[in-house]
């Protein structure tokens, strides 16, 4: 890039910190020196190269969280000059984020409670549950659960081969049960007052346990990580905490913590 084109790119830096505060103007110019080595080293501006630059940097730069790195990408990125100059080659970080690869989030073999009351109501965040709380339903994953990048920068869970566990307090025939169910009578097998399900997903098997043990909702569906936790031991950690901990994790291996 040329030089002028450079003075240009950086010229207007005063209009963009004039309504910040003190602190948020200590972190645009390292910001913006970032990305000038970008502009002048790389085809394409990534966040994930950015923010290790500033990172690398030093000083109180390192104590800077995935919040606050987003919102200076954001609002840098954002700014009229660089969004004319640059904007065929920034890359977003939802497009950045849609191109990372599954992570491995739990083993195969691993058990997990099926809750039908919202973990939120044990408060936010939610790390782990009260230890006297009992499942209503349990299910067992046979591969590991892989969870890939999806909207929104979330992570959300792959299908899993899975075997949801129910205790109903009256148990039918097999060929009842499956159709109470909705599932194929092959799918189901009973074994001392217990049915055995074989299911597609963990959200499915809350579905499911739903379905069976609560006849009288009007809806069954429902987001998993509300609703399912991990069994380690004899205490319960939500899919949900277990998601975070890894969105966290593929970030901090993009920019090299």
């Amino acid at each position: 890039m040329s030089n002028s084109v450079q003075k240009k790119l950086f010229s207007d830096k005063s209009q963009i910190l004039h309504s910040t505060t003190p602190q948020l103007i200590n972190l645009f110019m390292p910001g913006m020196q970032c990305l000038e080595i970008l502009i002048n080293n790389e085809d394409w501006i990534r966040f994930s190269q950015w923010a290790k630059l500033l990172k690398e940097s030093g000083g109180e730069k390192e104590a800077l969280d995935l919040k606050k790195l987003e919102w200076l990408w954001k609002s840098i990125t954002s700014e009229p000059n660089i969004r004319k100059l640059l904007g065929s080659r920034i890359i977003s970080l939802d497009d950045e984020w849609k191109k990372l690869e599954p992570v491995e989030c739990v083993p195969s073999d691993s058990r997990f409670g099926i809750f039908f009351k919202n973990f939120n109501r044990y408060g936010t965040p939610v790390l782990s549950l009260p230890t006297d709380l009992k499942p209503n339903a349990e299910a067992v994953i046979h591969d590991p659960l892989y969870m890939q990048p999806g909207k929104a920068r979330r992570l959300e869970c792959r299908d899993v081969a899975t075997t949801l566990e129910i205790y109903p307090d009256k148990l039918g025939p097999r060929n009842v049960e499956a159709a109470n169910l909705k599932v194929n009578i092959e799918d189901i097998e009973i074994k001392k007052g217990c049915i055995y399900v074989a299911v597609e997903s963990l959200n499915h098997a809350y579905t499911k346990a739903s379905l069976r043990l609560e006849p009288q909702r009007r809806s069954h569906g429902g987001r998993a990580y509300d609703h399912v936790a991990l069994k380690i031991d004899n205490r319960y950690k939500p899919l949900e905490t277990i998601r975070k901990e890894h969105e966290k994790q593929l970030w901090d291996i993009l920019i090299k913590k």
